[in-house]
């Protein structure tokens, strides 16, 4: 494999360093709260809670380190300091696919009153170089679609998009559900495994599938998938959707303590405006009404039907890669 080579060398402004977790925890999390303050969800400000905690709790940093538990603490990552004070920030947050390390790059923000002075272009850049020089893997990042100035910010330092991905919350009451003649709404057989892993395929392509909370193996039927799902401490429920005696459709529900319930759907591409209400309407009504049900899937896609299933538009992430400029 070639190497690739950053284009962007650590001769960094005085006022730019390296994430010190010790001293740089509280004023990260008070810059992620204060620069995302209009967009930050419930995860996000459980996200702010945290690192607040952990400053408070040295100990915590400790274990970490001595433990190798990642947790909320980026592994790296960069900051701007100006009028003795944070005032930018870039995290580092590493993904395992397979034997590669990747690099997310995420929570870039420049408090205002410093906006548009290069800053957030040179916290980026400094990222890129440190995840190409210990992982010789293109960095990723994502980025709300409405945020137009930042994704012309990520172009411009060599960033291209790879992916649209729509993020879908339940906000109605339990709908009825509608089965048609010749319908059939069961537990998932070993035998509908191979339609629904080229499905979930399509829905969520390998180029993404790395930074997913959900692995593709743990959805393997028989002892090997039960075995991977214990080891991984993960817990699912699968239901299939025949129609006419054809599959048309596996619905996937992945819950865990602490989060949020999140849906996945393995659809067949023919029967999707059929299935869709269908799955959805399902899950609402299996799932505890209280519940938060999340689901991700492609950008635009039967977004009106997922609508009227009783779900409402969340976010919608751009996905992107840097690419050294021979692969553009």
């Amino acid at each position: 494999m070639a190497t690739l080579v950053s284009p962007f060398y650590p001769t960094y402004a005085k006022n730019l360093r390296p994430f010190r977790p010790a001293s740089d925890l509280r004023p990260v999390a008070e810059l992620i709260e204060t620069c995302f303050a209009d967009t930050l969800d419930a995860d996000g400000r459980r996200y702010v809670r945290q690192l607040r905690y952990i400053a408070d709790n040295p100990s915590l940093l400790r274990w970490r380190g001595a433990s190798g538990q990642r947790g909320p603490v980026p592994e790296a990552g960069f900051v701007w300091e100006e009028d003795g004070k944070l005032v930018g920030n870039a995290s580092l947050v590493p993904f395992r696919a397979g034997k590669t390390r990747r690099y997310l790059i995420a929570n870039v923000a420049v408090l205002p009153a410093y906006r548009r002075r290069g800053i957030g272009k040179a916290l980026t850049q400094a990222c890129i170089h440190y995840a190409l020089e210990r992982g010789n893997v293109s960095p990723w990042l994502h980025v709300r679609a409405e945020n137009e100035g930042a994704i012309r910010l990520y172009e411009q330092v060599g960033f291209v998009e790879q992916a649209r991905r729509d993020t879908w919350h339940s906000e109605s009451s339990p709908q009825e559900i509608t089965l048609l003649e010749g319908m059939e709404l069961a537990s998932r057989k070993r035998g509908d495994w191979p339609p629904q892993r080229q499905w979930f395929n399509t829905a969520y392509p390998p180029i993404i599938q790395w930074q997913l909370p959900l692995k593709i193996a743990w959805l393997r039927p028989g002892l090997g998938g039960w075995i991977t799902r214990l080891w991984h401490g993960v817990f699912l429920r699968q239901w299939s959707l025949h129609y006419r005696g054809q599959l048309i459709g596996v619905l996937t529900w992945q819950s865990g303590a602490g989060r949020k319930t999140v849906l996945w759907l393995s659809l067949h591409p023919a029967y999707e405006a059929m299935s869709i209400p269908v799955l959805l309407r399902f899950a609402r009504r299996r799932i505890r009404a209280s519940a938060l049900l999340a689901l991700d899937y492609p950008a635009g896609r039967s977004a009106e039907t997922i609508a009227r299933s009783g779900f409402k538009l969340h976010q919608t992430l751009v996905w992107m890669r840097w690419m050294p400029r021979l692969e553009q």
